[in-house]
């Protein structure tokens, strides 16, 4: 078994950590740089036997106005929400 990250969040390695000690990073400010974001789904999840092929697509962004062009007349504010469009987060 493979061990896998997130691409954003690791796996990382702190030297001196050891289990149970617990890690604190804050963020003060996200700056979004290139106008496009990224969308993926796998075949997991809650809707994984209804999305059977793992789909990717590259999304438009406006910055200025801040929203994602998913396709004429069809636009999202961005980030959508408190998890920042994070659809998997049970929580």
């Amino acid at each position: 078994m493979s061990i896998r990250g997130h691409i954003l969040t690791g796996p990382i390695y702190i030297k001196g950590a050891e289990a149970g000690h617990a890690l604190e990073l804050q963020i003060p400010k996200v700056k979004v740089t290139y106008p496009w974001a990224y969308k993926a789904m796998g075949r997991n999840g809650a809707l994984a036997n209804q999305f059977p092929e793992p789909k990717r697509r590259a999304i438009p962004m406006d910055l200025k106005r801040n929203v994602a062009l998913f396709k004429q007349g069809f636009e999202i504010p961005s980030p959508p929400g408190i998890y920042a469009g994070n659809l998997d987060n049970k929580e």
